[in-house]
């Protein structure tokens, strides 16, 4: 059973494939992503009841916010089996300090009911036990897995863009939210330069007009289904993932998985996907000047380029095969006793 609060349009929902597959999905309105006391509460109680009518055997959360209230809910309605992933831990150096202590304090004592914490990358297991959350038995690396075919296969699609094939093309697929730092990408964009930007957000008014505030040739792809995502990646000639906290970039993942390489802030797990000079380039966080020099680099010779997306693709596919990190996550369950 998936059990999800509402689709908000931006994102896109993944809904209707789960149902596709024949999976059960509950939709709680009140899972709201914004944290929101009297929203927060119901939902914690509409969980809790789906527990206790339901009876499962194991409760896997994801996300955070909606991780803490699944897993609370989990452990009052007697739920034996609570396992959590971690995508990416709550608290950052962003953050006000009052509130990454109070998001630390909700993960500690959240991990406490938690049988097993599953974390994305090595990165976010070191994290975690460095943030004392638990000690290291707790914590199990499991790759986020991905339906590899999809980019394997992947042929580009600039035609359907309009977009001369001779023309340089950066491309950034993400989330228009501040963290995931476009402006650093637009500032550092170098001349001549197409850049094609994929998804949607609360930032798009803010970037459209630093776009066109820089007279840059952009495309906005806006968000596209899942099944659009490989071929815009293959039309890049380099993705740019300027994100200042990711868990792990799956978008970097995917865009190695279509042979091109990246160009990512050296942050949590960037360095677990992009090897420095050998599938792309790492770039100290916030500097638009050593982003901008990784790009032009990366574009000045395509065929090292080209030959950095190769390497990438033979060095994640096995990785982040869906079916292996299935097989993966399968194991921690029957090391559970399930």
């Amino acid at each position: 059973m998936l059990i999800t609060g509402p689709a908000d349009g931006v994102e896109g929902s993944l809904i209707e494939d789960a149902r596709s597959r024949g999976i059960e999905v509950r939709v709680v309105p009140e899972l709201v992503r914004p944290v929101s006391p009297a929203k927060d509460l119901a939902a914690f109680a509409a969980l809790r009841g789906i527990f206790e009518s339901e009876h499962p055997r194991l409760v896997h959360t994801h996300s955070s916010k909606a991780g803490i209230l699944g897993r609370w809910a989990a452990w009052s309605a007697g739920v034996t089996h609570v396992v959590h992933t971690n995508h990416g831990l709550p608290f950052n150096p962003a953050q006000p300090a009052a509130a990454r202590a109070l998001y630390w304090a909700l993960e500690w004592a959240s991990t406490r009911i938690t049988r097993k914490v599953v974390c994305v990358g090595e990165e976010m297991r070191r994290q975690a036990i460095a943030a004392r959350l638990a000690g290291p038995e707790r914590f199990e690396v499991v790759y986020s897995g991905i339906e590899i075919e999809r980019f394997l296969e992947a042929k580009s699609s600039r035609a359907c863009l309009s977009i001369p094939e001779e023309v340089p093309v950066v491309g950034i697929v993400a989330r228009m939210t501040r963290h995931k730092g476009h402006r650093y990408l637009i500032d550092a964009l170098p001349s001549g330069v197409h850049l094609l930007l994929v998804g949607d957000g609360e930032e798009r008014a803010s970037i459209e007009s630093q776009v066109a505030e820089r007279g840059i040739k952009a495309t906005f792809a806006g968000h596209v289904p899942p099944e659009a995502v490989p071929d815009l990646i293959a039309s890049m000639d380099v993705l740019v993932h300027p994100s200042v906290w990711e868990g792990l970039p799956r978008v970097a993942v995917q865009a190695l998985l279509a042979g091109r390489p990246v160009v990512a802030f050296d942050c949590d797990g960037a360095r677990e996907v992009v090897e420095e000079g050998v599938t792309g380039r790492l770039v100290p966080v916030g500097s638009v000047e050593r982003l901008g020099w990784a790009i032009q680099d990366v574009l000045a010779r395509p065929d090292r380029g080209r030959s950095w997306g190769e390497a990438g693709r033979e060095r994640v596919r096995q990785r982040f095969d869906w079916r292996a990190c299935g097989e993966a996550l399968a194991a921690v369950y029957q090391r559970l006793g399930l």
